[in-house]
């Protein structure tokens, strides 16, 4: 039942943003292959649809976990913040903070179509699609540029999702 509240939760989001758009146009939204990327591969952190490569809002709440330390990657922090079941990733310069990686940890959180831990291949597939690569623990999608989505297996069983720069 709390899965299925959040993604009635997401949904509603989803249709408030479309209205929005509509409100502010005059008329119906281009669906661009750049919107339904976001989309799909957003994931709803308190309200607000969150996609890899976007900057940090400043006005997610407090997250329930903190954790910050020097970056190996930019003259800066890697941050990562926890809200609920999502992991968010970020890397701050000093200027500006962008999203570098998302994660849903547990069966709280789901991606923009329902696909959550626990759920199995054929689900993925039927609702993403095919992927770039696949294995037996694995299926990969492009998910926008420079932006790929892991759905990783075990027994075809989903064990782990995340959202992250490409390799």
């Amino acid at each position: 039942m709390k899965t299925y509240l959040k993604i009635v939760a997401a949904v509603l989001a989803l249709m408030m943003l479309m209205t929005s758009l509509v409100a502010c146009t005059g008329g119906e939204p281009e669906v661009t292959e750049e919107t339904r990327r976001v989309t799909e591969w957003s994931l709803n952190v308190n309200g607000k649809e969150l996609f890899v490569g976007m900057d940090m809002p400043k006005d997610l709440g407090e997250p329930t976990a903190y954790f910050e330390a020097a970056s190996c990657a930019i003259q800066g922090l890697d941050k990562d913040y926890t809200y609920g079941s999502i992991l968010v990733k970020t890397e701050d310069d000093g200027k500006s903070e962008r999203i570098v990686g998302l994660t849903i940890l547990d069966d709280g959180a789901a991606t923009a179509v329902g696909v959550t831990i626990g759920d199995g291949r054929d689900k993925i597939v039927g609702a993403h699609g095919t992927p770039k690569s696949e294995s037996e623990t694995a299926l990969i999608y492009a998910a926008g540029e420079g932006v790929i989505a892991k759905f990783l297996l075990r027994d075809g069983t989903v064990t782990s999702i995340a959202y992250t720069l490409g390799e």
